[in-house]
């Protein structure tokens, strides 16, 4: 799972944004302020093992009426999108993991096959959604073609020939050639198939087709040409995405390119970025994408707001946001990267970023479990649909999947805190939570420099990344010490005055509304981490403090997650005996902090 998630923060290609109730208004008085549970459906696996990681492993569609997930090589589980009451269970013939699910009114398509085998061939199958009764079958040949659907039909991506088919009766529709040697990308694009078209020598040509008649809705050429002959495919990388409101944005050598649902450009800084997405809702489009670094891994995510009926920008933001970007009402939904401490995701809880596409307003608000056990898997009719694995089941022979839906709630009352739990003044200073006295069996010299894994944060007044402080400038158990500092310097590294010394890493996770919250969030973190088989358990145990190792290019790294009252904490080192040694004084130490903390 931890590879899984990695590669998908990786991407980092979201906006966020929140689902709010059509009802709540979002105004400068009724604040986002935390996602409320509506409903909860858990998913077991039959004998045979169907899945292994259900974050890894599934496909999903969601309209105002259903969530369709297919899970693996598990049937497509048809849930009711208001009240999470399982309506079907469609098991498709054929062998393989579910690829891809539309859902397009009344009919579900499925595309399902082999996902190892280069060139392996795959169905794709469309059903009746209230009674689930199949309508018609066809096939896709592996990876040379590429299938989409719409609500006005389906269309196949063959090396000679676009083909399109009727959604419900699966009948021949007609199709557009592609001349030989030429190549072909498609996208579903509201009603229409974009279709982006290139032959060597030739300028690329972006068009929208109706599936239902095979006709250009328009059709215009890009500013690129083609390399001639055999350099065609190996000059030029190309990549078409749709909107739901008929918007385009075509890929070329990391480079993107904008037009609105009639083929007319619209304007903006399009970066060179490794990914980019774009949703449309409210009558305004999100571009999002992360411009690459110098060293080419991706930066923070910039997202660009346009209006396409005036073509115009309305505003630019920088957003932690990663993975699919979701949109729904008048708002946009993704998952959320606060920041990351040596590598790992922070902070231990999930997030989802809302954005509001009329007003701007942006809300950064956590989900109870942890980032590891959380994704996204679509928007609609006001909620937000998580997917992940059921803690008390991980380590069998396959973890049961839960699928939960969120509601956005909004208030009437001051914006909710900058990681949206509790108030920053309830945040441990993580360079106050070991003491001289606890260090000095490492040989002692050590001094704190605070560390800031949120880059959008707010640090505390006078923090700065380079000061210094001594073992013996804050005890954790000292009245007034500890919870003063706001989020934003929550993670310190205790560096030794000696060369060869032990150099420590202490952060602060998670403070939660209360004890019973933080102990949940906790306890399912150690299930995953006990269940994954890239972590390397270390025998013995103390209470409240888990220890394991994890594999890293300079050796393994030992840590030691612990929970104190409200507050969840990681200590990190490459000595292991050092990691045993200090686990547990830093529970007893945020234990004497949080002593006056809520229950």
């Amino acid at each position: 799972m931890l590879s899984a998630r990695a590669v998908a923060a990786s991407l980092a290609a979201a906006l966020a944004v929140c689902l709010a109730p059509a009802s709540d208004s979002a105004d400068g008085t009724r604040r986002a302020v935390g996602w409320r549970a509506v409903w909860s459906t858990t998913l077991t696996q039959g004998p045979g093992g169907l899945w292994r990681d259900p974050v890894a492993e599934y496909v999903a569609g969601a309209s105002e009426g259903v969530v369709a997930l297919g899970l693996g090589r598990g049937p497509v589980v048809v849930m009711d999108a208001g009240t999470g009451l399982i309506r079907s269970r469609i098991r498709p013939k054929g062998s393989g993991n579910a690829r891809r699910i539309w859902v397009a009114g009344d009919t579900l398509v499925v595309q399902r096959g082999a996902t190892s085998d280069y060139g392996a061939e795959s169905y794709l199958a469309a059903y009746d959604l209230p009674t689930a009764a199949p309508l018609w079958v066809t096939y896709v040949a592996g990876d040379e073609e590429h299938a989409e659907v719409t609500p006005r039909g389906v269309a196949i991506a063959r090396p000679s020939r676009l083909d399109l088919y009727d959604l419900r009766r699966g009948t021949s529709a007609g199709g557009v050639p592609v001349r030989p040697g030429c190549a072909t990308s498609i996208a579903a694009a509201g009603a229409a198939v974009a279709l982006l078209s290139g032959c060597p020598g030739e300028a690329l040509r972006l068009s929208a087709i109706d599936p239902a008649t095979g006709r250009p809705r328009w059709e215009r050429a890009l500013p690129y040409t083609t390399p001639p002959g055999d350099r065609a495919e190996k000059g030029m990388a190309t990549e078409v995405q749709g909107a739901a409101d008929g918007s385009v944005l075509v890929r070329i050598n990391q480079t993107s390119l904008l037009y609105a649902p009639d083929g007319r450009p619209l304007p903006g800084v399009l970066s060179p970025a490794p990914e980019a997405r774009v949703v449309t809702t409210g009558g305004v489009l999100a571009h999002s994408f992360a411009p690459a670094a110098p060293d080419g891994r991706p930066e923070s995510v910039v997202t660009q707001e346009f209006d396409p009926g005036g073509r115009r920008l309305l505003r630019t933001r920088r957003t932690g946001a990663a993975g699919p970007l979701f949109a729904d009402g008048r708002t946009f939904v993704a998952m959320d990267v606060m920041g990351r401490t040596l590598g790992l995701t922070w902070p231990l809880p999930a997030h989802l970023t809302s954005v509001d596409a009329v007003t701007g307003e942006t809300a950064d608000l956590p989900l109870p479990v942890p980032h590891a056990m959380a994704e996204l898997v679509g928007v609609a009719g006001g909620l937000a649909f998580v997917l992940g694995p059921v803690p008390e089941t991980l380590g069998g022979d396959g973890p049961a999947a839960r699928v939960t839906a969120y509601r956005l709630v909004r208030e009437e009352r001051p914006r909710a805190a900058p990681l949206g739990a509790v108030a920053a003044s309830r945040w441990p200073d993580a360079c106050r939570l070991l003491t001289a006295a606890d260090l000095a069996p490492l040989g002692g010299g050590h001094r704190a420099f605070p560390r800031t894994p949120g880059p959008r944060l707010p640090r505390p007044p006078g923090a700065a990344d380079t000061a210094g402080t001594t073992g013996t400038a804050g005890t954790a158990g000292t009245t007034g010490t500890a919870g003063t500092a706001a989020p934003g310097q929550v993670a310190c590294d205790w560096i030794p005055s000696a060369d060869d010394g032990t150099v420590v890493f202490v952060s602060v996770e998670w403070v939660a509304p209360s004890a019973r919250e933080a102990r949940e969030l906790f306890a399912a973190e150690t299930a995953r981490l006990k269940a994954d088989a890239g972590v390397r358990a270390l025998p013995g145990g103390e209470p409240d403090v888990h220890f394991h190792g994890l594999g890293t290019p300079a050796g393994t790294q030992f840590h030691a997650l612990v929970v104190a009252g409200p507050v969840v904490a990681r200590l990190m080192t490459r000595s292991e005996a050092a990691v045993r040694l200090l686990g547990p004084r830093l529970r007893d130490n945020l234990r004497a902090a949080t002593s006056a903390g809520p229950p």
